[in-house]
């Protein structure tokens, strides 16, 4: 049956970049050792490689030290740090060959919200070496705003995201100062002369010295280290949960020349590993396996987006992230899960996006498929404000309006499969989607209980191409033949290559200007075309001409073509923008600022040539009773007309005032 309710899935609480030495009272031979522990998985992060590796080390009782373990060849599948584990083996290379493993007791079976709701305890230790030191901008002040203290800071972008149930106090101890402490100066970067690699020596001193300038570890649960930045220290680590309740958080602070010390972003990055989540990931081809480039590929989640964000904005987790640490579990009407082979279960959903506290919504926020299949949707507000960023090395660069397809994995990464624009669906062996429609806040699917069988083209992106062709597109829709043949404007494209039935991708051909149809031809004869669905435009060769600012329109203004009435939410008007202001009618595009006033709801604006169609990409957003502003370039129509229009993203009218600075041809 269809249920609100959902299963708890088994996670992996895991270590990012901490390395360790063996007890010296081992030697480096063949004899057999036992070793009876806490286990601990680490993630090494190697971010300018946009990799990470799993390392597992043993937290030995007898000599309270980290072990490093070589489980080659042994089955690792279902361990999870937290777990109590009795192993066998032989020392090799500083690390316990392991030979036989026993688990002797679980540790952490589920996710609970009670470890990832309420006070979260933060000591943050600022570090100098004897040979390098903290620069000026990582003084406690500036560490503190990004903790804390700023408008975009860890601790309030925590609140938000976990509908308020996640905070973070600033001063535990009671001191009335943040709990921000140093700098204690440490040894230099070098080995402490044990054996014990360089970045765990380092937390150790500091501690150390730490703890005698009187810092009480023992009221902390999170214990984050700021080190300079130097050859050996460039970049961020800690732990991906918290073993006994207690995790670590290291940082290399930004060079000198960059006003932040160590970003909020990086911060909370960090800690959310502590919280559990692992990466945002990205697996376009659904494989089920994280290809080159895509480990940090999900820009909508501060777990991902590693190419562009980690000194920019703060994104909320994901959907399935945030049902994995348990925000949702105080809403269970917040989720529903779909038994896939109940009969005559329901096929239309409705879905309310992630970000607002679940009372306020209207609908589910996550849908639970087989397979850990999770579809969700999102809102450009509060810290997603700007989510649609177009980052150049994301696959996906779209979240709202859009329904985006993740699994989940049991580490606690999640592996962004797709996002589906209206009337583009998604076929697996599991399950098949597709988006019916959409508002700024809700999204409709389908999820048939058979198969979309109708031959038929959704989309091709992107939807808009260069009049000298050689335009690389993805072609979506469904029963696509090996052999498929694309037409885009009755020209056939090049390099096509039928992926599945779903897709095939192509090179587009040259073409006049102007929009045009897209064909798929079978092998078998049959035709399929998706009218209008593709824009030519002049290539970028075009020289600029500069105007006095001057107002083009004004829907404030009394009726008429350049005033009133207002913008009418879900409609398109057009204007002429050609005779205006100075812009002749030889002009291809236009430079202007574009400005929204008196809003009564959340929305966007989207400015495109009149003889082609809304692309999707929005000009402007918007929140309600706000004026906002923001300088474009945008196309005009293609076929003389010179016409500008524009679609209101929005539930509710707006007014809009355009002033022209410039033209292009």
């Amino acid at each position: 049956m269809t249920s609100s309710k959902h299963q708890p899935i088994r996670r992996f609480a895991v270590l990012l970049t901490f390395l360790f030495g063996l007890p010296q009272a081992w030697a480096h031979g063949q004899e057999l050792v036992e070793v009876t522990g806490t286990l601990v998985i680490q993630v090494v992060d190697d971010f300018a490689k946009g990799s990470s590796d799993l390392v597992y080390v043993v937290w030995d009782e007898a000599t309270d030290r980290l072990i490093a373990l070589d489980l080659s060849g042994r089955q690792v599948a279902g361990l999870s740090s937290g777990d109590r584990v009795r192993l066998q083996g032989r020392i090799s290379h500083d690390r316990l060959r392991v030979g036989a493993l026993e688990l002797l007791q679980v540790k952490m079976a589920a996710p609970s919200a009670a470890a990832m709701t309420g006070s979260r305890r933060v000591v943050t230790i600022l570090v100098n070496m004897a040979d390098a030191t903290l620069g000026t901008n990582c003084s406690k002040t500036n560490v503190a705003n990004e903790l804390y203290n700023a408008h975009e800071s860890m601790a309030q972008f925590f609140q938000e995201a976990s509908f308020g149930q996640l905070t973070f106090p600033a001063d535990t101890n009671n001191d009335g100062q943040t709990d921000i402490f140093g700098p204690f100066t440490i040894p230099d970067r070098t080995t402490d002369g044990q054996g014990l690699p360089p970045r765990w020596t380092w937390i150790q001193h500091a501690e150390a010295a730490a703890t005698a300038a009187g810092v009480n570890f023992n009221l902390y649960q999170h214990r984050v280290f700021v080190f300079p930045n130097a050859d050996q220290c460039t970049t961020a680590w800690g732990w991906l949960g918290c073993p006994n309740d207690t995790c670590y958080v290291a940082a290399c602070s930004w060079p000198s020349s960059i006003s932040e010390c160590v970003s909020a972003t990086t911060f909370a990055h960090e800690i959310g590993h502590n919280l559990g989540m692992g990466h945002a990931a990205v697996d376009a081809n659904n494989d089920d396996i994280i290809d080159s480039g895509e480990e940090y590929g999900d820009g909508s989640d501060v777990m991902g987006d590693g190419h562009c964000s980690w000194r920019g904005p703060l994104f909320h987790p994901n959907g399935p992230h945030k049902y994995q640490i348990g925000w949702f579990d105080g809403y269970p009407a917040s989720v529903v899960v779909v038994d896939l082979n109940e009969p005559g279960r329901p096929t239309l959903f409705t879905l309310s996006t992630i970000e607002p506290v679940p009372p306020g919504v209207a609908h589910p926020q996550v849908l639970h498929l087989a397979g850990n299949y999770f579809l969700s949707t999102r809102l450009a507000t509060g810290y997603d404000a700007g989510i649609d960023v177009d980052c150049p090395f994301n696959v996906f660069r779209q979240f709202t309006s859009v329904t985006s397809v993740h699994r989940l994995w049991s580490d606690g990464h999640t592996l962004l499969i797709a996002t589906l624009h209206d009337g583009e669906r998604l076929e697996t062996p599991e399950f098949r989607v597709r988006q019916v429609s959409h508002t700024v806040n809700s999204v409709t699917l389908e999820i048939p209980e058979g198969p979309f069988l109708s031959f038929q083209v959704t989309s091709i992106t992107p939807n808009g191409g260069s009049t000298l062709g050689n335009t690389p597109v993805t072609v979506r829709g469904a029963e696509f033949q090996l052999g498929a043949q694309v037409e885009i404007g009755g020209v056939a494209a090049t390099g096509e290559n039928v992926v599945n039935s779903t897709t095939i991708t192509a090179l587009t051909s040259a073409h006049a200007a102007g929009v045009v149809d897209v064909e798929v031809i079978n092998p078998d004869a049959t035709t399929t075309t998706k009218p209008n669905a593709f824009f030519y435009y002049e290539p970028a060769t075009l020289s600029f001409y500069t105007l006095t600012p001057c107002r083009v329109f004004d829907t404030r203004n009394p009726t008429g073509p350049y005033g009133g009435p207002a913008l009418v939410g879900g409609a398109t008007r057009v204007f002429t923008i050609a005779g205006q202001c100075g812009v002749p009618f030889t002009a291809k595009a236009i430079s202007a600022n574009v400005t929204v006033t008196g809003p009564a709801q959340i929305g966007y604006l989207e400015l495109f040539p009149t003889n082609a169609f809304a692309f999707g990409t929005s000009t402007i957003n918007f929140s309600a009773g706000q004026t906002r502003a923001n300088n474009a370039i945008m196309m005009l129509a293609t076929d003389g007309t010179c016409r500008l229009s524009v679609f209101n993203g929005s539930g509710s009218s707006t007014h809009l005032i355009l002033d022209v600075n410039g033209w292009f041809e």
